[in-house]
Formats: C-alpha cells, structure tokens, sequence
C-alpha cells in the first residue's frame, strides 16, 4: 500500500532510522511531497550521506516540492537531487552547508527545468558569483522564487 503514500514529513533526531527505512522502501512510487527537518543529532539523526542514498532511489524521480532544512546536506547531495528529481518544482534546501560548489551545481542542472522555488537561505554559500549564477541560470528558465538570505 506504500505506493498510494504521496507525502512524507518528518523531523527531529530520529530521522536516522527513519532515512534508513525509507531507503529500503520498494514501493514508494508515489510520492510526490517529502519534508525533513532539523534531523541533524549526534547519536540517532540522520546524517547527510543517509540522504545521498535516499535521495539516489528511483522513486525520488517523480517527487515534486522537495523539503530538507538542517539535513546536513553536501554539495554533492544537492548535484544528485539536481541530478535524480527532473519533476522538482520546489526544492528547500536552507540551512546545509551546501556552500559555493552546492549552489554552482543548482546553477548548471540541466533536469531542473520545471523548478519554480528554491530556498538556499543559510547554506554557507561565501562566493557573490555563485549566487550570480543562479539568478541568471539558463537551465532554471521556470524559476518564480529564489531566496539566498543569510548567505555571505
């Protein structure tokens, strides 16, 4: 019954095993909405390479508004996403240390062509022409909302 699931949220430092489950998940081709907040802990939170996989899976393909606040998300986490989720149209990805490298990939994604929203408020991002590069982006032409606050 998995693959009639359309939204998942969830917060707090139990996203570790949470992360974990899902990934295993076979039938999640539903999904169209997830939602991960402040999982970051040093004992039981999910860390950012947990994410990597999970957002690796196939069914992340068909996922559209794409929430991961606090996540611990890399630059290279956020290529994948970039990568792997042609259908996002919101993608929220504020406070990650994503940093230039995260925001130039963002910048330079070809499959994100129907992206309408994106947050990457507070993500260590220290480098003006990164930034530049994706307000001007050719590959983000569906681009309505960017919000860069409390970057450098």
């Amino acid at each position: 019954d998995a693959a009639g699931v359309h939204t998942i949220e969830f917060a707090g430092e139990a996203g570790g095993a949470q992360v974990d489950a899902l990934t295993a998940g076979k039938h999640w081709n539903g999904l169209r909405s997830f939602g991960a907040y402040d999982t970051e802990g040093e004992d039981f939170g999910a860390t950012g390479d947990q994410f990597t996989e999970l957002f690796a899976r196939p069914f992340f393909r068909g996922v559209r508004k794409l929430k991961a606040w606090a996540c611990g998300l890399s630059a290279d986490t956020v290529g994948l996403i970039a990568r792997n989720c042609p259908e996002l149209r919101e993608l929220d990805v504020a406070l990650n240390p994503i940093r230039a490298a995260g925001a130039t990939a963002l910048a330079e994604a070809k499959a994100l062509r129907q992206l309408r929203h994106l947050d990457v408020g507070s993500c260590d991002i220290n480098n003006g022409q990164a930034l530049a590069a994706l307000m001007v982006s050719k590959n983000l032409p569906a681009l309505a909302v960017l919000k860069v606050h409390n970057n450098y």
